[in-house]
């Protein structure tokens, strides 16, 4: 996606986990899931990872109670805090089965549904 133009797929923000190593043979590191849709997903890192890196992905989808595993190019990171090595990592799909991306629709379309906290005043 080029700046400027709009989002394939509705993102979703989503509090749960995701595992990724970068490359085949990475060691694998267990983090916070922020965001996903059926074209991709955001995660934190607690290292930085270089953009156009190629990922493999394990996401945990609770309520179909099942995982998707799938390779994945990051396209942007971004510092979540100054000063922190803490890093927002989007990631575009690559190889996603369509029984996959309808698995990541169904969870979408369950966290759109599901009710949201209001924030305190």
């Amino acid at each position: 996606m080029k700046a400027g133009e709009p989002r394939k797929f509705k993102r979703l923000q989503a509090a749960y986990l995701v595992k990724y190593k970068i490359g085949e043979k990475g060691v694998p590191r267990v983090t916070n899931l922020v965001d996903i849709s059926e074209g991709g997903l955001r995660f934190l890192a607690h290292e930085k990872i270089s953009e156009l890196s190629i990922l493999h992905l394990s996401i945990y989808l609770p309520p179909l109670e099942r995982s998707v595993d799938t390779v994945s190019k990051v396209t942007r990171v971004r510092r979540a805090r100054d000063g922190e090595t803490t890093y927002y990592v989007s990631v575009i799909f690559l190889d996603l089965k369509g029984g996959d991306r309808e698995a990541i629709r169904q969870f979408a379309e369950l966290l759109d549904i599901a009710p949201r906290r209001r924030p305190k005043r």
